[in-house]
């Protein structure tokens, strides 16, 4: 350590403040209510050596600052950039927030990046795994509603516990097994959703053809925001799972601000003999 006790005194309120404000930022910004709930905690480092103002000084952030380091997070955790070469990465992004706060300027956030389908069809729920963490926040940005009530979601509640009760299949496991469609794993993210225990029990492991109607009847902003998909309601599971992980996929590259993914190479029909 270079940095003599002097030093760090002087510096402390300064160093205190970026913590805090990175903290609400993160709060206010991803919904994440606990550290547990981030990806990668390593995030808050340069998020805190962007609000490091000293004293009473209040951290101000502009519109283009918010985009870009908001386009920086989502990119960030969707590639999993703290998992490897993090003293690299941490010592860039920390460069690269010093300038935004200084200049306006800065190339944070301005890696390569890519969302695709897959990430939600071949990666399964987990608690405590990266990808889950970042499909979890990216659902809460959206701001769920209970499946029965309608009424919004507590994230504060849901989130600060970690509660793995709150989140459940779309597609019961007791339906799927009966039905025979194992198509695609019954874990996989694109089958999961806010849905707390009391929910899930009033809607039990019936059809989702059946548990609609269990739903109120205007269900159509509950569904928008769960990115569910009108095929749930028709039972058919690897219909459901794929045009969900489409939706899904969509909203993940416009948090990254990313461009839509170019639409399948339509085949060439044969020539006529």
């Amino acid at each position: 350590m270079k940095l003599n006790g002097n030093t760090v005194r002087q510096n402390f309120q300064t160093v205190m403040n970026g913590v805090r404000y990175a903290v609400d930022y993160v709060r206010s910004n991803f919904a994440a209510h606990s550290i547990a709930n981030l990806p990668f905690t390593t995030v808050l480092v340069p998020l805190s050596v962007f609000f490091a103002v000293p004293g009473n000084s209040e951290a101000n952030v502009s519109d283009a600052q918010r985009r870009q380091i908001n386009q920086w997070f989502w990119r960030s955790a969707f590639t999993k950039r703290y998992s490897s070469g993090v003293l690299r990465s941490l010592n860039a992004d920390i460069e690269e927030m010093r300038l935004l706060r200084e200049n306006g300027v800065s190339n944070i956030g301005n890696f390569s990046a890519d969302v695709k389908k897959e990430f939600f069809l071949e990666n399964s729920f987990g608690m405590g795994n990266v990808n889950t963490k970042t499909f979890i926040l990216m659902l809460a940005h959206r701001g769920p509603l209970s499946f029965k009530s309608g009424v919004a979601v507590d994230l504060d509640k849901t989130l600060k516990a970690s509660n793995r009760a709150e989140f459940h299949h779309l597609m019961p496991k007791a339906f799927l097994r009966a039905s025979s469609q194992d198509s695609y794993s019954e874990g996989i993210l694109a089958n999961y959703s806010f849905l707390s225990r009391a929910d899930n029990r009033d809607l039990g492991g019936d059809a989702p053809s059946v548990y609609r109607v269990k739903m109120p009847a205007d269900s159509g902003e509950i569904l928008a925001r769960a990115f569910v998909p009108p095929e749930l309601f028709e039972d058919e599971y690897s219909a459901f799972v794929v045009r969900r992980a489409q939706l899904l996929t969509d909203y993940a590259r416009a948090l990254c601000n990313l461009p839509p993914p170019p639409p399948p190479a339509s085949v060439a029909a044969a020539p006529f003999i």
